[in-house]
């Protein structure tokens, strides 16, 4: 079932052309359809898909951070909000919403082979904080 909503999703941005916000608003329906119903990949995908177009709102900036965080991918919310700015670097509302995905995420992480790794992770490594440069990140 989680495909064949995920196709729908597909097929109607390709439709993108004929109502346009009809298929943004139903799109947007369905990452939260599918986060309240606990399908935290599938509504990642779907964000990710809505940011990637160009269409991406803030709503969806959030959705994605808050899925990654669910499935225990920390360490790729660095990535996905950089991404999302560099997108929508004149979207008032995109980098609200970086500012509020930096200031939701874990403020923690190690550091394995010289790299910061946010978010709690199995195995070794040294323990740092990230809120200094999650406040500097928010502040940019």
């Amino acid at each position: 079932m989680g495909t064949r909503l995920f196709g729908l999703l597909v097929g109607g941005l390709l439709l993108a052309g004929v109502g346009t916000s009809h298929a943004e608003e139903a799109s947007r329906l369905a990452v939260e359809d599918a986060m309240k119903a606990g399908h935290w990949d599938e509504a990642l995908q779907m964000a990710q898909l809505r940011l990637d177009s160009g269409d991406g709102q803030r709503e969806d900036l959030q959705a994605a951070a808050v899925c990654l965080q669910r499935l225990n991918r920390a360490t790729e919310l660095d990535a996905l909000i950089e991404r999302a700015v560099a997108r929508y670097p004149k979207s008032a509302a995109m980098l609200l919403g970086a500012m509020e995905a930096y200031a939701n995420a874990p403020h923690y992480g190690v550091e394995v082979a010289g790299e910061f790794r946010r978010g709690p992770q199995r195995g070794g490594g040294a323990m740092l904080s990230s809120e200094d440069a999650d406040r500097v990140r928010v502040l940019r």
